[in-house]
């Protein structure tokens, strides 16, 4: 209510402040040079807003008109008058945050949410994980593959998972050692991740398969969790130490940002839209009766740009960038998009730092948006281009029964959707302690970001976001003709993955070790990026220029 808003203020304003602090301590840490001074820059900004408040409070024990001389020729008057305004202006927009994050903290749209709806599905999606985590394919899993006992040192010793299963497992709990982990702690966070839910939640039959599930996959993994002897879960909020990732059920994280931040962003919005105009892309209004949105307008936007002659055989373009700045960071690569192609690029307000940007599209509103817009154009298949949180835009177009059809071939930069079973994309998105420059810039600029905090906290669903081999499109054979009259089968590559091998977000050696137990898949291209960041590709000619070329032969597989 209003009569509340002054508390929730304050208590905003303290919190900002504590956290302030924790940075401005942190920066007495040893750290390059480089570090500290960003340190320091995203200090600065933080302190805008509580500085903001200062200022407005000084102003009323010093009166306007005691102000006098000057500061490098400029009257201090007008300085004095200038900064007041600034400060309002920061401290109404302060107020606005605090009103926003406390409606977006009552979004429960997402609640219950999950991919599998059966006791089978969900069967299947874990036999799949542990596979993965395995790194095998399910067809070939075996007796053997399961009950291989690497930490085993003769007759007597206690089963151990392999390394691979602790890591992961470990991971999910934030470093938590194994055997302090208690299965009601691993049934809490199983709870979440099969049933998007608190274990205390579930039905009794829903509990029941759970326990089946659990006793299942602690046979597989050859270890089985300490029960509780103190009578408590274990978990989070359980009152001990031993916390989980439960992505949206966790608290959101997120840092306040004064609005010259976002005023900064906004002049890259506006490069990234007048760039994509003068390269000839409109607008198009979304072809549903009712989609996702506020009062600013559509969750997602589609522009497309016609082109006078469009190639034989070859497949329409659908693009959909990640978190960040929108359109701007990515328009070299636009520019090398195929000129003798339609092109549809997909816009993310809620996931580009834009200062009206919370509303978040729904999966299916996602899904019937592209769909609805290419089918109203004529295209029945397509080549879909994702980069990062993008990529999870093409999970759900493949996932659905309908729209996978569209999918021709898929272009993945690095991909958020790959190995999702892992906590790697979870971890170091929201729980990662920066110790680079580029971990600092993502952890600060990016992931902390109000909207885009909520949108992962929230609405990052990690059963519709994941993809496994057997979702990607299905490989397309085709007959070549030899010079002696006999003709070779060829199989044309249906999907290309970009991975960075510096990457600070995507867990590229897993995924990497994923797909290479998958050769078989002769239509997967797998590329690494050498001394590259997440992201960093689009900044960089060559690569740019590698990843449009690989479009362009995806364009033509039809």
């Amino acid at each position: 209510s209003s009569s509340c808003l002054p508390i929730a203020v304050t208590g905003r304003a303290k919190l900002i402040t504590m956290r302030t602090m924790e940075l401005l301590s942190s920066l007495l840490e040893k750290r390059s040079v480089m570090f500290r001074l960003w340190q320091l820059v995203i200090f600065t900004i933080r302190a805008v807003s509580p500085l903001s408040l200062f200022w407005l409070m000084r102003v009323a024990y010093v009166p306007q008109g005691e102000v006098c001389g000057t500061l490098l020729g400029v009257p201090s008057a007008y300085l004095y008058n200038t900064a007041t305004a600034w400060a309002i202006i920061e401290v109404l927009f302060f107020i606005y945050y605090v009103r926003t994050r406390a409606k977006l903290e009552l979004d429960d749209s997402n609640k219950r949410q999950h991919r599998c709806t059966t006791a089978n599905e969900r069967r299947v999606l874990i036999e799949r994980c542990v596979a993965a985590i395995r790194g095998l394919d399910p067809a070939r899993q075996t007796k053997s593959d399961v009950n291989v006992n690497v930490d085993g040192d003769g007759d007597g010793a206690v089963p151990s998972p392999s390394v691979p299963f602790r890591q992961t497992i470990e991971g999910w709990f934030l470093g938590s050692k194994l055997e302090d982990i208690t299965l009601d702690a691993f049934a809490e966070w199983a709870a979440w991740a099969f049933f998007n839910a608190e274990l205390a939640d579930l039905t009794s039959d829903e509990r029941t398969e759970l326990d089946g599930n659990l006793k299942w996959f602690q046979d597989q993994v050859r270890w089985h969790f300490s029960e509780n002897t103190d009578g408590s879960s274990g978990e989070s909020s359980g009152g001990n130490d031993l916390r989980s990732i439960r992505l949206t059920l966790d608290k959101v994280h997120d840092t306040q940002r004064p609005l010259i931040a976002y005023a900064v962003i906004g002049v890259m919005h506006v490069i990234g839209y007048l760039g994509i105009w003068c390269m000839g892309y409109r607008f198009v209004p979304p072809d549903l009766d009712s989609v996702d949105g506020s009062n600013n307008g559509p969750a997602l936007r589609i522009y497309s740009r016609g082109v006078s002659s469009h190639a034989n055989g070859s497949l329409p373009v659908v693009f959909v960038h990640g978190i960040g700045i929108g359109f701007m960071h990515y328009l070299a690569l636009i520019a090398s998009l195929p000129a003798d192609v339609p092109v549809y690029l997909v816009e993310w307000p809620h996931v580009s730092m834009q200062i009206t940007g919370g509303a978040v599209p729904s999966i299916n509103t996602t899904v019937a948006t592209i769909s609805a817009r290419l089918r109203a154009d004529g295209i029945q298949k397509a080549c879909f281009v994702g980069h990062s949180l993008g990529t999870t835009a093409v999970a759900w177009m493949l996932h659905n029964s309908t729209a996978r059809d569209l999918v021709a071939t898929t272009v993945l930069l690095d991909p958020v959707t790959f190995m999702l079973c892992d906590s790697g994309v979870a971890y170091n998105f929201l729980h990662r302690t920066p110790t680079s420059v580029i971990e600092l810039l993502m952890h600060n600029f990016v992931s902390r970001e109000l909207f885009i905090a909520h949108t992962l906290s929230r609405h990052f669903s990690w059963s519709h976001n994941s993809l496994f081999v057997e979702d990607l499109p299905r490989p397309r054979h085709r007959a070549t003709p030899t010079s002696d009259g006999s003709t070779n089968n060829t199989t044309d590559i249906t999907t290309t993955i970009v991975l960075s091998s510096g990457d600070s977000i995507v867990p590229t050696d897993r995924v990497k070790k994923y797909f290479a137990q998958h050769q078989h898949r002769k239509d997967i291209e797998v590329i690494t990026l050498d001394d590259m960041q997440h992201g960093q590709a689009m900044a960089s000619l060559f690569a740019v220029r590698m990843i449009a070329g690989r479009i362009r032969a995806a364009c033509t597989v039809n």
